[in-house]
């Protein structure tokens, strides 16, 4: 007794031609994953020492740091911090001068394009917000408006009211930090971008900050905390 090989409809295809079944089979299941795959989040905090984490010597555990744990792979923060730095250009600090858009850490959070910019400003213009507070406003617009600029859009917000100081500083109650929060309250108007409001989250936690002004490791889980879930609020 003798067999033929199948023909027709149930024929076993040439192995080439398989083999280029599967390749293309692969090709289309792997660009469906790709397609399915969000592209990550950036987040740039920008910001003074609150933001760098001045006091927190494990650095795994500044606000930005703690914000990235929160959020998850999905997103990737970058902290862009510089300790002294506020918002006035007229300001100096000492010899140099104390707004963060002559930082390069200004230029650093520019380079990275982000997605999301969150500002940690104001507190530092204490310093010469009589000299010079007319300016601020302006000179707000004026930075955040070069990430604005970015080809990649950033959703921009800002800290108002700022995180509160504690008795036992030198500015406690200070009426010049209700004109700065008005003044950062009126820039989010006039550019319409977002603020959030780490003040609420923060005045009844004196004990998370030792001098009054910087929260420890504890107090920035509280400020990631806190806008990971304004992040989640308004997505």
């Amino acid at each position: 007794m003798s067999f033929t090989k199948p023909q027709g409809l149930f024929a076993k295809p040439p192995l080439l031609v398989r083999l280029t079944l599967f390749i293309s089979a692969s090709a289309v299941a792997c660009s469906i994953c790709f397609s399915q795959t969000k592209p990550t989040i950036k987040v740039a905090c920008i910001g003074d020492s609150i933001t760098f984490g001045h006091g927190i010597k494990d650095r795994e555990m500044t606000y930005p740091a703690q914000l990235q744990k929160l959020l998850g792979e999905g997103y990737e923060v970058q902290n862009f911090g510089n300790s002294g730095r506020g918002i006035l250009k007229k300001s100096m600090r000492g010899k140099e001068k104390r707004a963060f858009i002559s930082m390069k850490e200004h230029q650093e959070a520019l380079a990275f394009e982000p997605d999301i910019v969150i500002s940690n400003l104001g507190i530092n213009d204490l310093m010469d917000f009589e000299k010079f507070g007319d300016d601020f406003v302006q000179d707000y617009i004026e930075l955040l408006t070069a990430y604005q600029s970015l080809d990649s859009k950033p959703r921009l917000i800002v800290w108002t009211p700022l995180a509160p100081l504690f008795e036992g500083h030198a500015f406690f109650e200070d009426v010049r930090i209700k004109e700065i929060n008005r003044a950062i309250a009126k820039v989010a108007r006039k550019m319409e971008i977002e603020s959030i409001d780490l003040e609420s989250a923060l005045k009844q936690r004196a004990s998370l900050f030792p001098d009054k002004i910087h929260p420890n490791a504890e107090g920035a889980a509280v400020i990631a905390k806190a806008t990971a879930e304004f992040l989640a609020q308004e997505e």
